[in-house]
């Protein structure tokens, strides 16, 4: 039987990483013209990187309820509302952005798919989420990754899965999965996002936020070393009285 011609990609693909999928103990034959087989390409799809445990809403509960503390106990801060009104600014920026790409798609310019559906993704999230609400999951994730050193594979891991969260508040529905003949939603229960969709949400919300986040986590880390000292300095009291 004749076997089907190779494409060059596959074939540059073979010279470089051979016939086996490149994660350690797997036996599988890659995906041709990937470089992991077919189920850890799934896995790098779903999680960013196939090593990549998926972080879950229960995992970020302990970092957003230390970001919710200190925001509460800076409302009447200054600085947090001269804050707020910056980003503000720059969330009203990102919309222009995002309609002026979209409609220029629609009258017929060229783009990459996954970077449309990025654009996508993001104008559903800024007309179904208010800034704060986004503002909260982008400090989590950083404040997440801070105190628990290691829990991302890598960078692209990270954004990957911070890109997840912002698809699940901003209730975004895939137009390839709806029933163009019903128009009712068509059920995945695994939602799969590519490279550009990713970078395209990522780096959009990070001219809006940065390294906001950071910030938000030092002044979290400093408040705890000071809790820490004052508990040091009353059971040292307490020792003392008798």
């Amino acid at each position: 039987m004749t076997q089907p011609p190779v494409s060059l990609r596959e074939a540059k693909m073979s010279q470089v990483y051979g016939r086996k999928c490149q994660i350690a103990g797997c036996s599988l034959h890659r995906k041709s013209g990937k470089k992991y087989c077919n189920k850890h390409e799934h896995g790098f799809h779903l999680k960013g990187d196939p090593m990549q445990v998926s972080i879950k809403i229960s995992s970020l509960q302990r970092s957003t309820q230390e970001i919710q503390e200190l925001l509460e106990a800076n409302k009447s801060n200054p600085s947090l509302h001269d804050l707020r009104l910056a980003l503000g600014e720059r969330w009203v920026i990102l919309g222009k952005a995002v309609d002026r790409y979209l409609k220029q798609q629609a009258d017929g310019l060229a783009g990459v798919k996954g970077q449309r559906k990025g654009y996508q993704v993001l104008q559903s999230l800024l007309k179904n989420v208010p800034m704060d609400e986004v503002l909260l999951l982008w400090v989590s994730f950083q404040r997440f990754e801070d105190s628990t050193p290691g829990i991302f594979v890598n960078q692209r891991s990270y954004k990957h899965q911070l890109v997840k969260h912002v698809r699940r508040i901003s209730h975004f529905v895939d137009p390839a999965l709806i029933n163009k003949r019903t128009g009712k939603k068509i059920v995945k229960y695994v939602v799969e996002m590519g490279v550009p969709e990713v970078n395209t949400v990522y780096d959009l919300l990070n001219q809006v936020f940065g390294v906001s986040g950071y910030q938000f986590s030092k002044a979290i880390a400093k408040r705890i070393d000071s809790k820490e000292e004052l508990d040091k300095r009353v059971r040292s009291a307490l020792v003392g009285i008798t």
